[in-house]
């Protein structure tokens, strides 16, 4: 009996680090898509729309790919000050991604990963696309998980919606 649950837990274990590299991977291929669909410019700024304040490989990709995260202002819902000590010069903003606290245009380019599907009804996912949109005065890309995105795939004005897997 006592085998069994031991093996249980290594299952367990071993599904779940499978899982995390898995998702790894995938938020690796968002950013390095996002990267050379954009091609960000190391004087371009970036609005990069919720952020994680765990720090584990998964989270926070741009951040951590990006080479000039000067450049990136990162909103999160939480109090996570500290992402600004784990990337030096990165400025964070704690706001609601449903009413952004930044004026139009005010960012060359735009980042949000898997946070449309935690915006509520369909009307409310355009609208945070249009929000975010008008915040970055060129182009962006978002994604989304098909199995929870009230939304189509969309392309406009040089901002693309990505429905993924991760």
């Amino acid at each position: 009996m006592h085998e069994r649950a031991l093996s249980s837990k290594c299952e367990f274990w071993y599904r779940s680090m499978a899982c995390e590299k898995l998702l790894e991977q995938k938020r690796r291929e968002f950013v390095n898509a996002f990267i050379n669909q954009c091609q960000p410019q190391s004087h371009e700024t970036i609005l990069d729309i919720g952020v994680s304040g765990e720090e584990h490989p998964a989270s926070n990709m741009l951040e951590k790919l990006l080479p000039h995260s000067e450049r990136i202002t990162a909103l999160g819902t939480g109090d996570h000050r500290e992402l600004e000590q784990f990337y030096p010069g990165l400025h964070y903003v704690r706001g609601d991604r449903r009413r952004l606290p930044f004026a139009e245009c005010s960012f060359d380019l735009v980042h949000s990963h898997a946070v449309i599907e935690h915006i509520g009804t369909r009307e409310q996912q355009y609208k945070f696309l249009a929000e975010s949109s008008r915040r970055g005065g060129q182009k962006g890309l978002f994604s989304s998980q098909p199995s929870t995105a009230a939304i189509p795939l969309i392309s406009t004005r040089g901002y693309a919606l990505a429905l993924t897997s991760s």
